[in-house]
C-alpha cells in the first residue's frame, strides 16, 4: 500500500530564475567575480527574494554549468 508520494516539479532553479529576474546574468558576473577575488562568503549588498545570499551560493543558483 502506497502511503506517501513525492513529486518533483521538471524545472531547474536557474530557469526560473532567469524567466523572473530581468538582472539574473549581471548578479551571476557579480558572484563569479567575487569568486575570483576570494571572496565567496562576500553577502550580495541586496536582499535576494528578501534574503541574504553569499556570492557562492548565488553563482551556484544563477550559473550555467
Amino acid at each position: 500500500m502506497i502511503k506517501a508520494a513525492v513529486l518533483q516539479a521538471p524545472i531547474s532553479d536557474r530557469e526560473c530564475l532567469q524567466s523572473i529576474l530581468p538582472n539574473t546574468d549581471e548578479l551571476c558576473q557579480w558572484a563569479k567575480n567575487m569568486i575570483e577575488q576570494g571572496r565567496s562568503e562576500q553577502i550580495h549588498d541586496k536582499l535576494f527574494f528578501g534574503s541574504p545570499i553569499t556570492a557562492y551560493r548565488l553563482y551556484s543558483l544563477t550559473s550555467k554549468l
